[in-house]
């Protein structure tokens, strides 16, 4: 069959074309598999986020002797470099030559007037000559439509299918909820069609009561106690799904655990201080980013709950530093909510105590914690007590991402008491709250209809130090795990913790509140 009869299945997404030559108003920097391309405005607009008709006025004004058509096309490609975000697709062309073809990894605005892209390029992506003209030389970025696109793949069929098929896709499910859908190797099990499964090693710190040690398993009680370190193994059963933490059927009581099937915690080892910092210096050192990321669980979870799911998240991301965990000594118990809440309040000495432990005896470059329900008191207080000591200063410049999902805290009594500090500690700060979320829905009802932070209701809580992201239109079977069991909001985890994209470069939607915004997941 002809190639250019053959049909070709074209990604979801916005496709650009890019004339690599250079300009007075772009830069390239070839790295070969990269490029960066550098927008530089900063010679006919004072800002590249104006509203489009005053960006046109000012290239008007600062062009005299251009033609309207000439001032449109500036104007379009300075908005079309202002809105371009990650994982959209270039064309990289020299006039009428494909020169190679790949996607957007990063996207900054570095100033009031600089756009910089990353562009990851498809190798062996090269086409030759389109036959029907389709690339412009005059713009320094276009648009490519359904009539462009429409014409490159008539001609090279099979060819640009094979690119296609190397490429990031978004995929617009029916359910009406977007999907980023990595193909690339190296991050090939972010939504792998027969995960192999296989062991994680996390770190841990606790401030639960040692009981006895059951084969290789130390148990760990629901009593207050010294902070205890160690490391244990999680195993992850071939076939995992992401988004699910795969565990026997309970009836009246649970079935037995099979490491073929479910997510279970083989071994737990306690350790020293000294043999803790030496084995997590070994783990990390040999990763391939000196990279941690901790998680704190809340309410009614169990030292082996909280071990199953910071492994079930840490596989899922995938993230490739060292994972762990911080267990408080939650019963696990429904009728325990007081109590629970009680020793939350008293765990935060030991968790500053866990993390003064991680940044300053370990050789981590950088920490991404994740504080889910309750858990995100503990973590908010042990913070805010580590930035009131003076010596911790600079460690605490390790702290990149700090994320509290389906936060259990009072909305007044973070933005009064907790939030002016915690806004000065780390890289970025995220909240992921729901309408939908049953528990925090009873904890407010518990305390006459305050709002949690994690609620949504009548007053969605917002700051200009933190980005709220509202989770509401989400699907998930849990509506307080969602961090958890969303693809959608596990990719979205995965772009914010390993890239550090903002909201907007997640493509998430910008809301409007008052004088201050907050997101949503794109519908």
């Amino acid at each position: 069959m002809n190639k250019s009869l053959v049909p070709v299945e074209r990604p979801y997404g916005r496709y650009y074309a890019i004339q690599l030559k250079e300009t007075k108003f772009k830069h390239t920097i070839d790295r070969g598999k990269t490029s960066e391309i550098i927008f530089k405005w900063n010679e006919i607009v004072d800002n590249i986020s104006q509203p489009k008709n005053d960006l046109v006025i000012q290239v008007a004004q600062t062009n005299p002797g251009s033609t309207k058509y000439m001032v449109k096309e500036l104007a379009k490609a300075i908005t079309e470099t202002k809105n371009i975000q990650p994982l959209d697709r270039i064309f990289g062309v020299h006039h009428q030559n494909i020169d190679r073809i790949g996607y957007v990894s990063l996207k900054e605005i570095t100033d009031e007037t600089t756009v910089k892209i990353s562009i990851n390029w498809i190798e062996e992506s090269a086409l030759k000559e389109i036959n029907v003209p389709v690339f412009r030389d005059d713009e320094e970025i276009q648009t490519l439509g359904n009539r462009e696109l429409g014409k490159i793949e008539k001609q090279f069929g099979t060819g640009i299918q094979r690119i296609y098929d190397l490429m990031p896709v978004i995929q617009y499910e029916q359910n009406h909820y977007y999907k980023v859908v990595e193909r690339l190797e190296n991050i090939d099990r972010m939504f792998p069609k027969q995960d192999k499964g296989g062991k994680i090693t996390l770190f841990y710190g606790t401030n639960r009561n040692a009981l006895k040690i059951d084969d290789d398993k130390q148990i760990y009680g629901s009593d207050l106690d010294e902070l205890q370190l160690g490391l244990c193994e999680v195993n992850i059963p071939k076939g995992h799904v992401q988004g699910e933490l795969e565990r026997p059927r309970r009836i009246i009581w649970e079935f037995p655990e099979d490491d073929n099937k479910h997510v279970m915690v083989n071994k737990v080892q306690p350790l020293d201080r000294t043999d803790f910092i030496s084995k997590f210096n070994t783990v990390i050192n040999d990763a391939p980013e000196k990279n941690a990321l901790l998680f704190v669980h809340g309410y009614r979870n169990s030292f082996e709950d909280a071990a199953r799911r910071t492994a079930q998240l840490a596989w899922d991301l995938p993230f490739t530093g060292f994972s762990g965990f911080f267990s408080w000594p939650s019963s696990a118990k429904y009728v325990d909510y007081l109590s629970d809440e009680a020793k939350a309040r008293s765990s935060f000495p030991a968790l500053e105590d866990f993390l003064k432990q991680l940044l300053l005896n370990t050789q981590l470059e950088h920490i991404h914690i994740i504080a889910h329900s309750m858990g995100t008191l503990v973590t908010t207080l042990s913070l805010n007590s580590l930035r009131r000591n003076s010596s911790m200063g600079a460690h605490l410049e390790k702290i990149h991402q700090l994320i509290l999902g389906a936060s259990d805290i009072d909305q007044e009594e973070f933005r009064n008491t907790i939030l002016p500090e915690f806004k000065n500690i780390g890289l970025r700060r995220t909240i992921y709250a729901s309408d939908h979320d049953g528990a925090l829905g009873v904890s407010s009802w518990g305390r006459r209809g305050r709002l949690r932070l994690g609620q949504i209701g009548n007053d969605i809580f917002v700051d200009e130090n933190i980005d709220t992201v509202e989770a509401s239109n989400i699907d998930s079977p849990n509506s307080h795990g969602y961090i958890f069991e969303s693809k959608l909001l596990l990719t979205d985890l995965f772009y914010l913790i390993t890239k550090n994209l903002n909201p907007a470069q997640r493509r998430l939607r910008e809301v409007k509140k008052e004088l201050l915004r907050y997101w949503l997941f794109l519908e």
